[in-house]
């Protein structure tokens, strides 16, 4: 819900930044996959326990404290959006950091499933570029590393949405 209400401030023309819309956007698509994942978790080998519970629910609560960092507690107040943007790349690039580790572990932890060897490569660059947009305040790395998450947004939707589910 923080994504929609805050998300139309930061769209506002004057105030608008490109880097900035496009984490609102893929964070919001990542809402919806994380979803769509979990909804696959409902029944299969997962051995259900609290711990298990808890990771599980885990990446949901990170994909919400990025929300809130994205758009803020006060979104009509915030002058610039790009200022706003580099004032929280830390905390919010450390999240990403977190949410792939757990997105990744999930499976690892609930049914012994390890991606394949690209799989890792292509998650190992994602959490370089997370790493890199953590220090650096240079706008064309966070323009680099917006386009790759899109890539990266963009993939997961499309094998997602278009691979039949194991039988």
């Amino acid at each position: 819900m923080r994504l929609l209400e805050g998300g139309l401030s930061a769209f506002a023309r004057s105030r608008a930044y490109p880097v900035h819309a496009a984490w609102l956007i893929m964070k919001f698509v990542n809402h919806f996959l994380y979803w769509w994942i979990l909804w696959g978790a409902r029944g299969g080998n997962v051995k259900w326990n609290f711990p298990m519970f808890l990771l599980t629910a885990l990446p949901a609560v990170v994909l919400y404290l990025q929300s809130a960092l994205l758009v803020s507690s006060s979104p009509r107040s915030v002058s610039s959006w790009r200022d706003h943007y580099y004032s929280i790349a830390r905390p919010f690039f450390g999240l990403n950091v977190v949410y792939l580790l757990l997105t990744l572990s999930i499976p690892w932890a609930s049914e012994g499933y390890v991606p394949p060897p690209a799989t890792l490569v292509v998650m190992a660059i994602a959490v370089g570029a997370w790493i890199t947009a953590m220090v650096s305040q240079k706008p064309g790395i966070h323009v680099a590393v917006a386009a790759y998450a899109m890539l990266l947004n963009v993939l997961t939707v499309a094998l997602l949405a278009f691979t039949p589910p194991p039988d």
